[in-house]
């Protein structure tokens, strides 16, 4: 799996020890691979380009850390295990189902109608 160096979705998850499934992002290959994590207030989703030994699992934020400090190529295999490419191996956290997140995206021919709110500290996590 590769993700963009920049992007720090991890900083999206729940911080909620309580919401264990929601601590870790979410590698999601049910349509096209995304990177989704998402604290119930908060969601983000990027677009991973994948291989063909990974599959849908949670990646863990200390994974993705160590992906980033890799200077040749972000990239690391997303299967039983979490190898970075010319780095360490993790193990793969399970934690259960992840929520349909796709649920909860409304369609896009759908009017809505809605208020902005804005939480700083939320909106920097998913700037990040």
């Amino acid at each position: 799996m590769k993700i963009h160096k920049d992007c720090k979705i991890e900083l999206a998850a729940s911080k909620d020890e309580t919401r264990y499934v929601l601590t870790e992002p979410y590698l999601d290959m049910t349509h096209e691979p995304v990177m989704v994590a998402t604290n119930g207030a908060i969601i983000a989703v990027v677009p991973v380009e994948t291989n063909e030994h990974d599959k849908s699992g949670f990646v863990t934020g200390e994974t993705m850390k160590a992906m980033r400090k890799v200077k040749l190529c972000a990239e690391m295999t997303c299967n039983g295990q979490l190898s970075v490419f010319t780095g360490p191996t993790f193990t793969r956290p399970e934690l259960g189902n992840y929520p349909n997140w796709r649920q909860v995206i409304p369609a896009k021919d759908r009017e809505s109608t809605f208020k902005v709110g804005l939480n700083i500290k939320m909106l920097w996590d998913l700037c990040q």
